[in-house]
């Protein structure tokens, strides 16, 4: 092959310089219009790639050497393959190659664009510096400013083959960019990322600076899908919206691996909360999306420490799902460690407590277990984990619990208002099992304690009642024997006991105070209990008592819902409000209306306004029932009657 002849200008290669910068300078001093001159003198020599930082040892680089009077070996140092031991990952007891491979160039150096820093270029011997392409070091290392990539004017990418390096094809002087300084955490960050890979060392043990890198990128990867991290971070720094997500991602990841693994484990927290590109709704996979895999693939290399970190945190701190033998993570050997799991899913759960499967969500929710449940899928069912020793604590507890009829007798009440007193939460910690309701020993103490502690009267008063007597005279206001406990619990009946037992039979509570909160306690039983027929039919209509036969023949034609319990009729709260919203009868018509009841009777044979409950549609009807909404029509109908006269009479 020919010699190529030395150009007769020569430029010295440049300490940190890089090939493309080189080749500027010399198609400059040849006074060529385009970098495409000195291409087309290597590219009989073989195919020139793209970008000359990217050119490998052969022919080309060769005839490069040749026209600049350069050794070949000194402009291999000027391109990225100068970093090939440093970013090409291999096995431990593989020797690196001397090249970077194409995936490598794309994972780790701009491409299209040629960054640069405004500072350098004020400098009195300008040209670029190979770092400036290195995608993990968006930061100047002689100003500690950031590099800008793109025209601060038009916007565009800053183009690799210009020639003047001051200005962008626009003709936007890039020396008038105003420098952007950056805090001095992200400078440290920054420094740390170009000791390693010049050769200095990293921080994490057992792992290859190519590795490193390697997971770095990944790493960054992630957080560029994860805007609350990137978010977080702007605030925490105050980072200038000059940095593009992209380039503060690679310092982020930085930052994982300079603080390993504390840091790690907090982006975690966050990054499996983000939606990923996977379609269900649980799994692993919908949490951390590819991260396991890669790190489980880079274990497979020989560089154990992200798998180990990722496994630690599965099995401690993972908690939106389950883990099995199916995540990459547990297969082969490590699946033995699952067992040091110190989470247990709900099914277990449910199988050492000796409780259905759905009663752990409820006895997570009533705080009696750690853990959390969530639902999966459109069919009720859900997924969740609970804490081992939670499980274990509950067990403990549940193996001193005493029976219902234990209970009972302890309290000297019927195993009715023992269960009436567990569903009111009165009797805390209590859990039903296979074996029926459990109560702990402490709580059953406890309301022992309170009755030692209630005041001694002997003799008897009309003013106290004993437990019976009150549920007896005051039962259907609501006043059960839990209520009336919670009441004194609460401070709000005054109580006393009859002789020095500690059964709940002996409290006797005061006649007046029951009368006080008669009222309140009524309300609250409606509100959960709902309204029989004949109670109803006092309230429904405010200031209007009806008959309870009237409020039948409502629900017989379907203006009133009501259910079924035992022989009585039950009406809902939320039923009664809707039927006050929807319905009214003829005396608030006419009062609305500004209009007679005959008036009304006229109106209705002339259809202009209908009742949709009457004796002229229903036979048998009693009070006549009218939609609101008609009667508000009438209402805008008669203001705009009027004003329409006002007009004409004006």
């Amino acid at each position: 092959m020919e010699r190529l002849s030395k150009l007769p200008t020569r430029e010295p290669l440049l300490p940190g310089e890089s090939l493309e910068s080189l080749v500027r300078r010399h198609t400059l001093a040849m006074g060529y219009e385009c970098l495409g001159r000195i291409s087309a003198l290597v590219r009989e020599r073989g195919e020139v790639p793209p970008s000359f930082n990217h050119m490998g040892q052969g022919p080309v680089l060769e005839g490069l050497g040749e026209l600049f009077g350069i050794s070949t070996r000194e402009l291999l140092k000027s391109t990225v393959h100068r970093f090939a031991e440093q970013l090409m990952i291999v096995r431990p007891n593989e020797s690196s190659p001397a090249v970077c491979d194409s995936k490598t160039i794309l994972r780790f150096f701009r491409r299209g664009t040629s960054p640069v820093c405004p500072e350098c270029l004020r400098a009195e011997s300008v040209y670029e510096r190979l770092l400036w392409s290195f995608t993990p070091l968006p930061i100047c290392s002689v100003h500690r400013a950031i590099t800008i990539d793109r025209c601060p004017d038009c916007r565009w990418p800053l183009s690799s083959t210009r020639l003047d390096i001051w200005r962008c094809r626009c003709g936007q002087l890039l020396t008038d960019t105003q420098q952007v300084v950056i805090p001095v955490h992200l400078q440290s960050l920054s420094e740390n990322v170009q000791g390693w890979l010049l050769g200095g060392s990293q921080s994490i043990p057992d792992m290859s600076t190519a590795a490193l890198f390697w997971w770095m990128e990944r790493l960054a990867s992630a957080v560029i899908r994860t805007p609350p991290w990137l978010a977080q971070l702007r605030e925490r720094d105050e980072i200038s919206e000059e940095m593009s997500d992209q380039r503060l991602a690679w310092l982020a990841a930085a930052e994982m691996l300079v603080h390993w693994p504390k840091r790690f484990e907090e982006f975690l927290e966050v990054f499996q909360t983000v939606a990923k590109h996977r379609l269900t709704s649980t799994g692993v996979s919908r949490s951390f999306g590819l991260l396991l895999r890669e790190a489980k693939w880079l274990e497979d290399m020989g560089y154990p420490p992200p798998a180990k970190v990722l496994r630690q945190y599965l099995l401690e701190r993972y908690t939106l799902g389950h883990l099995t033998s199916k995540v990459c993570l547990f297969q082969g050997t490590a699946k033995t460690r699952m067992k040091d799991r110190p989470w247990l899913t709900q099914t277990q759960a449910a199988k050492q407590l000796g409780v259905r499967h759905g009663a752990v969500a409820d006895l997570i929710q009533r705080g009696l277990l750690d853990g959390a449940v969530r639902p999966t899928g459109m069919r009720g069912r859900s997924v969740g984990i609970v804490s081992l020793e939670s499980v274990q604590g509950l067990r403990r507890q549940l193996s001193s619990s005493v029976t219902v009829p234990v209970a009972a007798k302890r309290l000297g009440i019927g195993r009715h208002a023992i269960l009436e007193m567990v569903h009111r939460n009165l009797l805390w910690k209590a859990i039903r099992t296979a074996k029926g309701w459990l109560i702990p020993k402490g709580t059953i103490e406890g309301w022992e304690v309170v009755v030692q502690h209630l005041p001694i009267r002997s003799g008897t008063s009309v003013v106290w009642l004993t437990l019976r007597e009150t549920t007896r005279r005051f039962g259907k206001s609501g006043f059960t024997l839990a209520v009336v406990l919670e009441l004194v619990r609460s401070g709000r009946v005054r109580a006393c006991r009859s002789n020095k037992t500690s059964v709940l039979g002996s409290i006797l509570v005061d006649h007046n105070d029951l009368q006080s909160n008669q009222e309140q306690v009524q309300t609250r039983q409606n509100a959960e209990a709902g309204y029989a027929v004949h109670r109803l039919s006092k309230v429904l209509i405010l200031g209007r008592p009806l008959k309870a036969i009237v409020l039948q023949k409502w629900i017989t034609a379907g203006l009133l819902a009501a259910r079924r319990h035992g022989r009585i009729l039950i009406v809902m709260p939320d039923e009664v409000e809707r039927f006050r919203k929807t319905y009214c009868l003829a005396d608030e018509v006419c009062a609305l209306l500004r209009i007679s009841r005959t008036t009304l009777s006229r109106w209705e044979e002339a259809n202009r306004i209908a009742a949709i409950y009457s004796k002229r549609s229903h036979e048998g009807a009693g009070a006549s029932v009218f939609l609101r909404d008609d009667v508000e029509r009438l209402c805008i109908k008669d203001i705009i009657a009027d004003t329409e006269n006002i007009t004409r009479a004006v």
